[in-house]
């Protein structure tokens, strides 16, 4: 069985009202920058995209909240319960679906068409049904465009693309450091990141990044201002915490405010962040 779409997922996009339409640009962008795919349907909240080998990189992705592989067919239902079989071929076990009809004009309501394909579903194969206790939830999209089926839900990172939020300058000189770059690029701001030592390593940064990143060595305030003048930056972000503070790292001579978004982390959950990043 060969998938042959992708459906994909976001959620914050919608709280940002009439902003809407140009995060939805930007995370289509943002997904043909860091992925191999490079053709994107939107509909009825959701992206369609081809279905590619390593889509794994879409949780590379922020802004998206999940993604499920997925076989398109017609809104036929003889063709769906085909589908549904080929989908399905070789399991064992417990099933349960969800049917979710974007398009309100095919003519059979949710809980029909759950019915339906559930009992065709026991009487063609080995599997059984089970709402609470289910080896798999096949996932039944219905949309302007065609019937979508899947059966694993990937979960990304969320957030809302970066890119739309404005501009910062990011210490990159420890693994706190480069934690809080990522927060802030899960926030929608565009880094541009800068060491006072010798020259961070931003490899990470760069896997998340929809943009060529580089790495400045700044080692005064006044480097750090001229710099932050000339990419528009409103602000400085370090991964400093509230035992952590330093002079050498709190820019007393600046005239830039400085945001720490890990202020009230422990070592302990940055560790579990980074490497929840550091394993995609």
């Amino acid at each position: 069985m060969q998938y042959t779409h992708i459906v994909l997922r976001y959620g914050e996009i919608f709280l940002k009202g009439r902003n809407r339409h140009y995060f939805e640009k930007k995370l289509q962008d943002n997904i043909t920058k860091l992925t191999s795919i490079k053709h994107i349907k939107r509909l009825q909240g959701r992206f369609i995209a081809d279905f590619v080998e390593d889509h794994q990189k879409l949780r590379q992705v922020f802004g998206l909240v999940s993604y499920s592989p997925a076989l398109m067919t017609s809104k036929d239902v003889t063709l769906v319960q085909k589908r549904l079989l080929d989908l399905l071929e070789g399991k064992e076990g417990n099933f349960r679906i969800i049917v979710k009809r974007s398009d309100k004009n095919f003519p059979i309501k949710s809980p029909e068409l759950t019915t339906l394909l559930g009992q065709y579903v026991e009487k063609e194969t080995k599997l059984r049904f089970d709402r609470e206790k289910h080896d798999y939830l096949i996932e039944v999209e219905i949309n302007d465009n065609g019937v979508y089926l899947s059966l694993e839900v990937i979960y990304c990172f969320g957030g809302i693309p970066t890119g739309v939020d404005g501009r910062v300058l990011t210490l990159v000189d420890s693994s706190s450091d480069i934690l809080a770059a990522l927060l802030m690029m899960k926030r929608g701001i565009s880094i541009y990141p800068f060491s006072v030592i010798d020259g961070g390593d931003i490899s990470l940064l760069q896997k998340y990044s929809p943009q060529k990143l580089s790495c400045s060595k700044l080692e005064t305030s006044e480097q750090i201002e001229t710099c932050a003048l000339l990419y528009n930056c409103s602000m400085i972000v370090t991964g400093e915490r509230l035992e952590t503070i330093t002079s050498s790292k709190s820019f007393p001579n600046s005239s830039f405010s400085v945001l720490r978004p890990l202020i009230a982390y422990n070592e302990e959950r940055i560790n579990q962040e980074l490497t929840s990043f550091q394993e995609v």
